[in-house]
């Protein structure tokens, strides 16, 4: 049986800002030219949330985009301070992944993506750790600000990577009987006909890393 748990985002405050990018078509008329392109996202991005009610720090990101090749570019979203566990959702969860993705450009500040990432457990014993859960957010991010801001809305869906018969939220509820969600290919994404055990939106607003001029990195 797939188990399906739709969740409100304020069960769990802050639980992503995250997270990245599929669409395979390049809309019409979007080439790869300058001309079309008044602001390149290629290079880094950072964000910080701000803290929260109770002044826990929320999640500090680095965003790294390659440059585009037909309208295509690769993604790497590497969170300094992440919690493997999701907050307490897979509570023996040791590692996370960073989360790897593409996008593909649909205007000429827009880009849809796909990310995906993985949680381990056992990874400090001998052999390979156990994935415990798969997460993938997708939408569509936009640059604005003379280029200076990129803004990533979007909707992150977890799923399990192995079976846990008494699998039960933070929050309480019913245990779920979880089953490895990536059996049908085995290659490291959620099966077509799987739904997630938990899905949100989020927004999370980047900016662009800032070149400073030589003296004002070495003090002068």
């Amino acid at each position: 049986m797939k188990a399906k748990r739709n969740v409100t985002l304020g069960v769990v405050v802050g639980l992503m800002a995250m997270f990245f990018a599929t669409g395979w078509t390049v809309v019409a008329g979007i080439e790869d030219n300058d001309v079309l392109r008044p602001y390149g996202s290629a290079g880094v991005w950072t964000f910080r949330e701000p803290l929260g009610p109770e002044g826990q720090e929320g999640m500090l990101g680095l965003d790294i985009i390659s440059p585009e090749e037909n309208g295509k570019s690769l993604c790497v979203l590497k969170v300094a301070n992440a919690d493997p566990t999701i907050f307490g959702m897979f509570p023996d969860a040791t590692t996370r992944t960073d989360f790897n993705g593409q996008r593909v450009r649909t205007g000429p500040n827009t880009w849809d993506y796909t990310y995906v990432g993985y949680g381990t457990a056992g990874a400090h014993e001998p052999g390979f750790g156990e994935i415990v859960w798969i997460m993938v957010f997708t939408g569509t991010m936009t640059v604005t600000d003379s280029g200076t801001t990129l803004k990533i809305p979007g909707h992150a869906k977890i799923y399990s990577g192995r079976e846990d018969p008494d699998f039960v939220f933070p929050w309480g509820g019913e245990p779920l009987a979880l089953h490895d969600q990536d059996t049908d290919p085995r290659d490291g994404f959620p099966d077509a006909d799987e739904e997630p055990i938990f899905e949100t939106d989020f927004e999370v607003t980047e900016t662009r890393l800032p070149m400073l001029p030589p003296e004002v990195l070495q003090g002068e």
